[in-house]
């Protein structure tokens, strides 16, 4: 397990590097991931983690055969991820290989079937009014993202992209990481004190988990971290 996280932590290290450094495939990919529609730079990233980890298992430079794409799966799955990861890493790297025209010489039958379906778990109404009530407890970032998560209900990566001038008095602008929208909300009245009052600045999405985590513990909601999030529906 230690030997997995330091691994993943060398190749989002290098991942992250300016692009000027990259390895050639991965400023192809990069390309293709920004253009014509822009990904989320937290997709990007998780991208060029999967894609930096497939080029350092190939034995040398030139385009992967059939045997590099089988053997980086087998490589992977052998390293004890899940089937789940395995199916994002597989799209990850079926990306890296149109991006560099290189032959994929799998099927949609090929796909790594997921073991089970994502699960979600919707906040109960009671719980999202016992943390309102408590409101005073929670300090002005904790106020402002609590009431656009359970106002707008929106994901964490949209979260974690709002910027001061996304809001005026007003209006409110969401650029949605999934399909790239931008949807313009009024302002409830009741929040406005709370939008005037922060400012936001950027954060990055386990930031967000762990201020969900002090929320719940600062208002007494018995609510597991791993259970439910912020971006959770109201029902």
């Amino acid at each position: 397990m230690a030997a997995r996280k330091k691994n993943s932590k060398k190749a989002l290290a290098k991942a992250n590097k300016p692009a000027a450094k990259l390895h050639p495939a991965l400023e192809n990919l990069v390309e293709r991931l920004s253009s014509p529609r822009l990904k989320a730079p937290g997709t990007i990233t998780s991208y060029l983690v999967t894609g930096t980890n497939f080029l350092q298992g190939l034995k040398d430079t030139k385009s992967p055969t059939e045997s590099d794409f089988r053997q980086y799966f087998i490589r992977r799955r052998r390293e004890g991820i899940s089937e789940n990861t395995l199916r994002k890493e597989f799209f990850h790297v079926k990306k890296l290989a149109q991006a560099n025209s290189w032959p994929w010489p799998f099927e949609k039958d090929d796909t790594p079937y997921p073991e089970e379906e994502p699960k979600s778990y919707p906040l109960q109404p009671a719980l999202i009014e016992q943390m309102i009530k408590a409101r005073g407890k929670l300090s002005t970032s904790e106020r402002f993202y609590l009431a656009v998560a359970t106002t707008f209900i929106v994901r964490r990566e949209d979260l974690a992209r709002i910027q001061k001038r996304d809001f005026d008095g007003t209006v409110f602008t969401i650029h949605h990481s999934k399909h790239g929208r931008k949807v313009k909300h009024l302002i409830p009245e009741a929040l406005r004190p709370i939008f005037a009052d922060y400012r936001p600045k950027k954060h990055d999405t386990s930031a967000l988990s762990l201020m969900f985590r002090r929320i719940c513990k600062k208002t007494g909601s018995n609510i597991s971290a791993a259970g439910a999030g912020m971006a959770s529906a109201i029902h």
